[in-house]
């Protein structure tokens, strides 16, 4: 599929809202779903859709920490 730079930043910002949330939230999935209005499955759907992982302690992996605080807006 054909991303243009709309797409990839809307994606970044996704990204980026819903790792804030699971850390406001302590890794808590479903409280960070209603943090964002969102269900819970619509969630788990956009966490494996942008390949967002989650390590066993429910924050995000550090990987995923440094890939959103190192990437830069287009």
């Amino acid at each position: 599929m054909y991303q243009t730079k709309l797409d990839k930043l809307l994606q970044l910002v996704e990204r980026k809202l819903i790792l804030k949330a699971i850390r406001d939230n302590h890794g808590h999935r479903s409280a960070a779903a209603r943090q964002l209005g969102i269900s819970r499955s619509r969630l788990y759907r956009r966490l494996t859709q942008l390949d967002i992982q989650i390590e066993d302690s429910g924050e995000p992996s550090t990987t995923e920490q440094e890939e959103v605080m190192t990437s830069a807006v287009l």
